[in-house]
């Protein structure tokens, strides 16, 4: 019998899945693994260690003079008391509104 479907989606064309997108991720870790190699990103050898230096200690000048750090004294306003605000302890009246 004939397949009349029309696109055929039985057929595949081409590798279009997961596996493809794998290599070419490992393809391109590979080509970063060997570019650092090239540049030397895996060299091995022990760096060789400076000689201490052996002269005089350098001059230093003398000692400043010691600063005072004791604060400024600051000039603080006087606040003056303000008398305490009273609240009713009863609520107000309540005034039926004219009709």
């Amino acid at each position: 019998m004939a397949n009349y479907r029309d696109p055929k989606v039985t057929e595949t064309t081409g590798s279009s899945g997961a596996g493809k997108w794998i290599a070419i991720a490992v393809a391109v870790v590979l080509a970063l693994v060997l570019i650092a190699w090239l540049l030397g990103a895996f060299n091995t050898t022990e760096p060789e260690p400076v000689p201490l230096a052996t002269t005089a200690p350098a001059a230093t000048s003398p000692t400043p003079a010691p600063v005072d750090t004791t604060p400024a004294p600051v000039d603080t306003p006087v606040i003056e008391p303000v008398d305490p605000v009273v609240t009713p302890t009863e609520p107000a009246p309540v005034t039926p509104a004219a009709p």
